[in-house]
């Protein structure tokens, strides 16, 4: 992709972010609207999404993406990946929330949620030996883990960070190594 649609791209995002926060609902945004806070034509808009879903679910599989990329760090620690995806939490937050508040698009939520899980049950299995297929007492575990996370990574947005990042890193990574051991 060449500068030029780079920057049109990140215009077009800007523009339906302004849009998205003042009216906190999808059905409220138009792409003429879009347009005109980018300062671009419709058919500059069509080049690139065929609607604002289109662009909404775009920009998610790119979080999706981003997020993904911060979990695939393998040999870094626990607590210095839940460290990121925290600050990338907090960076997004009004993204996140307006994706959460807009329920049709559940899909990064989800994703989310799966890539969670996938990198606990490797940290989980880290030191002992895992089978790809867990017994039940571990799959509850780790299901239990990853859903503890996951509501403490949303809290965490909820509050608008009013706990501190590092803590609340350090406090996952003991409750995910609590459970790690008593598998």
């Amino acid at each position: 992709m060449n500068k030029q649609s780079i920057k049109t791209r990140a215009m077009i995002e800007k523009a339906f972010w302004e849009l998205a926060w003042g009216y906190q609902t999808m059905d409220k945004i138009t792409v003429v609207e879009i347009c005109k806070l980018a300062d671009i034509h419709r058919s500059t808009f069509y080049q690139y999404y065929d609607d604002v879903y289109m662009l909404l679910k775009k920009m998610s599989e790119q979080y999706v993406q981003e997020i993904e990329d911060i979990f695939t760090q393998r040999e870094a620690e626990i607590e210095h990946v839940i460290g990121e995806i925290l600050q990338y939490v907090q960076a997004r937050r009004k993204e996140i929330i307006f994706l959460k508040n807009n329920v049709e698009h559940t899909a990064f939520f989800e994703q989310t949620y799966a890539l969670l899980g996938a990198y606990l049950k490797e940290k989980m299995c880290q030191e002992k030996e895992c089978a790809d297929r867990f017994e039940n007492r571990a799959f509850f575990m780790l299901n239990f883990a990853t859903a503890g996370c996951y509501n403490v990574f949303w809290n965490f947005l909820m509050l608008n960070n009013m706990a501190d990042k590092s803590d609340v890193a350090i406090y996952l990574q003991e409750m995910i190594m609590l459970i790690a051991q008593t598998r």
